[in-house]
């Protein structure tokens, strides 16, 4: 059975999540916000260290805070 790595965390006031199966180039994301907003994605996995992709994400999410505060 493949290995999977599972991250969770909180960036701003989104909650994240990372599923990623060893040898799969891809890995699924989950992006929920306070306000009910919910992003969902596939991945692609340079670096299958839980750091890296866990800032990839955190990345992310400023992307979405930065283009959500200039609309508002």
């Amino acid at each position: 059975m493949a290995a999977s790595i599972h991250i969770s965390g909180h960036h701003r006031e989104y909650t994240y999540y990372v599923r990623h199966t060893d040898g799969q180039e891809r890995a699924d994301v989950d992006i929920f916000s306070n306000d009910g907003q919910n992003y969902s994605f596939e991945l692609a996995v340079i670096s299958r260290n839980p750091e890296s992709l866990r800032e990839t994400i955190r990345c992310w999410i400023d992307g979405i805070y930065n283009r959500l505060g200039a609309i508002h």
